[in-house]
């Protein structure tokens, strides 16, 4: 019976991608994007492709010349349009106005389908989107405009294909177009978003466009490299509704909170994006040609949420604590996840006049549960494994999911001995009785599992910060695993890590060496002084040597730009430099067995697609503890811009322009921060 339910569902979503009345993207749309996967594109170029279509060359100089741009002198061609506003913003609009009436087509025969409604959406959510981009300067507002104002593209296929099938399964949504998408899953075996990312796909739309369109109601599962611009995107989603809908509470505040835990928006900041939207959203549609209803009544129902919020204060404040606690818990345990733990990190080793334990959990040979009993059983040992490490390490622990199997706990006001001991009591918690997985689903095994721990600590006036800190209990845990697994060392910053009687772990590539020396817990210090010196370890690596030249990766898509850096850093004996045109090549180049691996990464702030910013995350997410360090540059020189960088893990931030006049000094910055980070690998092996 199931599977004969999974069959029509799969019959109708196949009948909606291949109906053979949907047309096929304008040929100018088509031309201009297969002319701008070329990066060197010239602009007469795109001109000629675009004034192949009268019409569109027409709306698309009305558009660049109205207020919602803001040109201070008139454009008179489309090439001059370019030169003005940029080729990414002259190819959106392009791109819009060709999917704005690709979509028209699509919805020639709506029967009681409400297209005033669905325009008056796609209208508010990417004046917003563009609005938030410009703001946060986290993408490109152009690309975040169309992204928002085609994401629901899925809904008029399915319309044109399914027709009565389609209008009868959504007959029901309520106002708040979120809900329809469970209607779609379970009347008709998908949502619009599964049938928007399949035809973005078989037109070869833009990646930013494809990921917007999949995940505009799942920004968590979208690829890191397009968050942001789904980010804005969804925020546009939440300021359409905000403005349009009956009940607009609800999602102006989702608005109010996302903006600020996504992008560090005040209040004030986010309420003058609504502003901008209501605006920007009127003069949208009059370009576009769309109807979408009376103007929003922006100022009203900011103040009318502004009563609520005073009147309603307590289920406000419930629903803004709902959505705080769901960004820093980790869905599946429960445990906090690892933005929780960045944070309360830096709190505690920068605010505290207490010291800090830190233990590194990681479940042993987890690999082999999910191979041998599945992923469902894996879930239910991660499940299990957070209750026993919160009930071992008391209520006052901040517990959380560091990734995959690993956890971090943080111990307020714990030193060393105090930690060590909570560390063992974590692990015979999780030893002394076998994993019981039936209690989580019904068919699941009961498992023996054990730990490995690595214990450290921060104590003030140490002069160690965190980073080091977590780099010392991940040598702990490194060592516990090499020297036999279910058990715990300690290591502290600057220290060999050692197991709980005193013996030093010397960890190398290929072996493990345990050393006799006087047990830690009396003397720690005195404990690795005494201690027989371990192998040495491997040299770190070097900014430069006479016999051996470091890699530096260059990540600039301006061919200009790129051998400008390729001549300054080339000059320097000390250094290999290699040049790539793009995140997505970045991360090839990083990955691929046989590259050399780079002593730092130089990326432009503002690439195509994976931004710098974004790349610095994905790479240490791929990476882990072999990320090299990154430096990020920008030709502007915004606080905000350069607290983002530093946040996502760049370790420096520079100016272009500081860069190029004052090369040497720039150089020993970057020397510096390859020295620093050495140190730290090293620390950590």
């Amino acid at each position: 019976m199931a599977s004969g339910v999974r069959a029509l569902m799969g019959n109708a979503m196949e009948k909606v991608l291949n109906c053979s009345t949907l047309p096929s993207l304008p040929g100018v749309a088509m031309k201009v994007l297969d002319l701008t996967r070329d990066r060197n594109v010239s602009i007469a170029a795109l001109g000629e492709a675009v004034q192949l279509d009268p019409a569109l060359s027409t709306k698309v100089l009305k558009t660049v010349n109205s207020s919602y741009y803001g040109l201070s002198t008139p454009c008179p061609s489309i090439t001059r349009a370019m030169s003005m506003l940029g080729l990414n913003t002259v190819k959106s609009i392009v791109l819009g106005f060709s999917l704005v009436d690709f979509t028209k087509s699509l919805a020639g025969n709506a029967g009681g389908f409400d297209l005033p409604a669905y325009w008056r959406r796609a209208v508010y959510s990417a004046a917003a989107a563009r609005a938030v981009a410009k703001a946060t300067r986290r993408c490109d507002a152009e690309e975040a405009f169309v992204a928002a104002l085609v994401a629901d593209i899925g809904v008029l296929a399915s319309l044109a294909a399914l027709r009565n099938e389609y209008l009868d399964a959504v007959k029901d949504a309520p106002e708040d177009h979120d809900e329809m998408v469970a209607l779609e899953r379970s009347r008709l075996g998908f949502d619009h978003a599964q049938i928007g990312k399949e035809l973005a796909t078989r037109w070869r739309l833009p990646g930013m466009l494809v990921s917007a369109i999949a995940h505009h109601h799942n920004e968590a599962s979208c690829e890191p490299a397009y968050a942001d611009m789904v980010r804005c995107v969804v925020l546009g989603r939440f300021a359409a509704g905000a403005l349009t809908y009956t009940d607009s509470k609800r999602k102006l505040g989702s608005f109010l909170v996302k903006s600020g835990e996504w992008f560090g928006l005040s209040r004030d900041e986010a309420r003058m994006l609504m502003q901008t939207t209501a605006q920007g959203a009127t003069e949208l549609g009059k370009l576009l040609d769309l109807k979408t209803g009376a103007s929003a009544d922006v100022e009203s129902i900011l103040a009318a949420a502004q009563d609520q919020m005073v009147m309603t204060q307590v289920e406000l404040q419930k629903q803004t604590d709902e959505l705080a606690r769901q960004t820093i818990t980790d869905t599946l345990t429960g445990a906090f996840n690892r933005g929780r733990f960045n944070q309360d990190l830096a709190r505690l080793t920068t605010q505290s006049s207490a010291p800090m334990g830190m233990l590194f959990i990681d479940a042993d040979k987890f690999k082999s549960v999910n191979d041998t009993h599945g992923h469902g059983a894996g879930d239910a040992v991660l499940k299990e494994l957070t209750k026993r490490v919160q009930n071992a390490a008391g209520e006052s622990a901040i517990v959380c999911r560091y990734g995959g199997e690993e956890f971090a706990v943080l111990l307020q006001g714990a030193d060393l001995a105090s930690a060590t001991k909570t560390g063992e009591s974590v692990r015979r918690e999780v030893e002394t009785s076998k994993f019981e997985l039936a209690s989580y689903a019904e068919g699941l095994p009961t498992l023996a599992i054990t730990i490995s721990v690595g214990v450290s600590v921060w104590e003030p006036g140490s002069g160690a910060t965190g980073a080091q800190v977590t780099a010392a209990a991940d040598a702990g845990v490194y060592a516990a695993k090499k020297s036999g697994r279910n058990r715990v060392c300690v290591c502290k910053v600057g220290s060999q890590p050692t197991t709980l009687d005193g013996q030093v772990v010397a960890v190398e590539a290929n072996a493990t060496a345990v050393q006799h020396a006087p047990p830690v817990q009396t003397a720690p210090t005195q404990a690795t002084k005494a201690a027989p010196k371990p192998a040495p370890a491997a040299p770190a690596p070097a900014v430069a040597t006479s016999q051996a030249k470091g890699t530096l990766l260059i990540v600039e898509d301006d061919p200009l730009a790129a051998k400008l850096m390729e001549l300054l850093f080339g000059k320097r004996t000390d250094l290999n430099v290699q040049i790539v045109d793009s995140g997505e090549a970045a991360i090839q180049f990083l990955t691929t067995p046989g590259k050399p691996k780079p002593i730092a990464v130089l990326a432009d702030m503002n690439l195509p697609g994976i931004t710098g910013i974004n790349l610095v995350a994905m790479v240490s997410t791929k990476m882990g503890r072999n990320a090299p360090p990154f430096v990020i540059v920008t030709a502007g020189n915004d606080e905000r811009t350069k607290a983002l960088a530093l946040k996502s893990g760049a370790s420096l931030y520079l100016n272009k322009a500081d860069l190029c006049t004052n090369f040497e000094q720039a150089y020993e910055q970057i020397k510096k921060m390859i020295a620093q980070h050495a140190s730290l690998q090293q620390m950590a092996a």
